[in-house]
Formats: structure tokens, C-alpha cells, sequence
């Protein structure tokens, strides 16, 4: 029998780490409109700094989940574990929908950063 386990990280991943850093990136083309939008630098910053300090205690938590559990799945996995197969079937549906709804969005943000 074989052993499936991979170790290391190949062509490919390295390639979607890639695709994702770039596609990614949509969110930082657009955040001068946000500035000149919504009030200027301050009251972005306020926001990012609003936006860190409510992922700390999330950043704990996974801090704390990851030696406990660790099996790929994120966020799945720990629901899985703590709630069983139907809580963790809603959360990893509800994670590939977030992913997914960004993706037209970000796709747009593509056509201002080649211009």
C-alpha cells in the first residue's frame, strides 16, 4: 500500500500560492477610491485598526486549534469536530461561498491594475 501523504509543497501549489497572491490583490487596487470615498486616510486606518482588533480573538482561537487538530480542513475540520458532520458541512459550503463571491469582484479590480 502506498503511502498518500505528501510532503513538501510542488509545482502546482506554488503556482495557486502565485495565482492567488496576484488575483488577491483586487482589494488593494481600489482602496484609493475607498480613501477619497469615505472620508480620507483616518478614517481608513480607524477601520483597519477596528478590523485587527476583532481578528485577534479569532487568531487566538486558531492558535490554540491547530496543535489540538492538526488535519488540513481549517476552519471545517474544528467544526467537525466540536459540532459534528452537519455544522461542519455549513461551514465549509459557507467558507467556499465567501471565496467564491469575491471572485468576480477581484477579477474586475484585474483591468485597473494592468491599466
Amino acid at each position: 500500500m502506498s503511502n498518500n501523504n505528501k510532503k513538501g509543497v510542488g509545482a502546482l501549489d506554488f503556482f495557486c500560492i502565485g495565482f492567488g497572491a496576484i488575483v488577491g490583490v483586487g482589494w488593494a487596487v481600489s482602496i484609493n477610491n475607498w480613501m477619497a470615498n469615505c472620508g480620507g486616510p483616518v478614517p481608513a486606518a480607524l477601520g483597519y485598526i477596528m478590523a485587527l482588533v476583532m481578528m485577534i480573538p479569532i487568531a487566538l482561537v486558531y492558535c490554540e486549534l491547530v496543535p489540538m487538530l492538526p488535519v488540513a480542513g481549517g476552519g471545517m475540520a474544528f467544526a467537525y469536530k466540536a459540532f459534528g458532520e452537519k455544522i461542519s458541512l455549513i461551514s465549509g459550503w459557507a467558507a467556499f461561498g465567501a471565496f467564491v463571491s469575491i471572485i468576480p469582484w477581484e477579477a474586475i479590480q484585474i483591468t485597473t491594475m494592468l491599466s
